[in-house]
């Protein structure tokens, strides 16, 4: 993943994987460097080696709602890379992407906005 994550940044694309909103909730809340990912981790693997599974039963003591806030969070940090945005087409590919993966499924954005891009890339299109 973390190949596919580095190759996709080469060729102008975005973290995909599921770690990549844990990052940008991480940074969002303060992390700022290496150090923040070594202690998480020290914490989550002392949990597991002195708690076992009775550690779940401490993770389902936080409200969902408290999950959902910080997942909104963790959007609203991944979503601001848009800002940097300059170029018409490549809003309105991103923008379509958004609004076809909130009405269907993110298959159907996905394909969606790669039909976009490349039909906007050729001189034959235009927004």
């Amino acid at each position: 993943m973390g190949l596919a994550n580095f190759s996709s940044f080469l060729l102008g694309g975005m973290p995909l994987c599921h770690g990549a909103g844990g990052l940008a909730a991480h940074y969002r809340f303060g992390a700022r460097s290496a150090g923040s990912n070594l202690i998480i981790g020290t914490i989550f693997v002392g949990l597991a080696l002195f708690l076992g599974f009775q550690a779940m039963k401490l993770f389902q003591l936080l409200p969902m709602a408290v999950l959902g806030v910080l997942l909104i969070f963790a959007g609203a940090e991944l979503g601001r890379c848009i800002l940097d945005i300059q170029d018409r087409k490549d809003l309105f590919v991103i923008l379509s992407i958004l609004a076809i993966t909130l009405t269907t499924d993110l298959a159907a954005g996905f394909l969606t906005g790669l039909v976009l891009a490349i039909l906007l890339r050729s001189r034959h299109f235009r927004v």
